[in-house]
């Protein structure tokens, strides 16, 4: 069976709209090189490479809760290293509107390959990673199934094999704010 991402990318941001990362029609800085409209819309769900009728892909979903310090800001995500392909890759960006967002990468990741999941919160909102201002969360587990990843820092917090860490040292944070600064692949 043949699956058009296009239409599950576009039921993903359906089904986030009802939880908290659509756009609530305040402008905000977003990453325009993954899409987002210079008007302050989101860039959509964009999943790129493989073939999408192989029957090895996983679905990711990252969420966060309690998060009203952070009401209104940009939640961006990046999937994969641009830089290995065939890898796939995927992106989105989701908006935290009553404290939460989720945000869902139908089929997205490879089975038993060790997956770099960056997301960035745009705290200063000037659509830029900025190690040290903006909060930037990695995970880089392999995956054998779907799977829910929730930022270590909501409230409640997430079970810990759950969490998907913020980064804290500059070390970690400044290449991995560069993902999010540098282009993005289209295809």
């Amino acid at each position: 069976m043949r699956v058009n991402l296009d239409v599950l990318a576009l039921g993903a941001v359906a089904l986030c709209c009802g939880v908290g990362c659509s756009s609530s029609g305040t402008p905000a800085a977003v990453d325009n090189a993954d899409g987002g409209n210079a008007d302050g819309g989101l860039a959509p769900v964009r999943i790129i490479r493989g073939d999408p009728s192989a029957p090895s892909w996983f679905s990711l979903a990252i969420e966060g809760h309690g998060l009203a310090n952070e009401e209104g800001r940009v939640a961006t995500v990046r999937i994969g290293m641009a830089q290995r392909p065939p890898e796939r890759l995927g992106s989105a960006q989701g908006r935290i509107e009553s404290g939460a967002f989720r945000i869902d990468l139908p089929q997205a990741c490879e089975t038993f390959l060790y997956k770099r999941k960056l997301l960035f919160i745009d705290v200063d909102d000037d659509g830029t990673c900025t190690a040290g201002v903006d909060h930037l969360y990695s995970d880089y587990r392999a995956q054998e199934g779907d799977l829910t990843l929730t930022l270590s820092d909501s409230v409640p917090p997430p079970a810990s094999d759950a969490a998907m860490r913020l980064v804290t040292d500059a070390a970690t944070a400044t290449p991995g704010c560069q993902v999010f600064n540098d282009p993005w692949p289209d295809s």
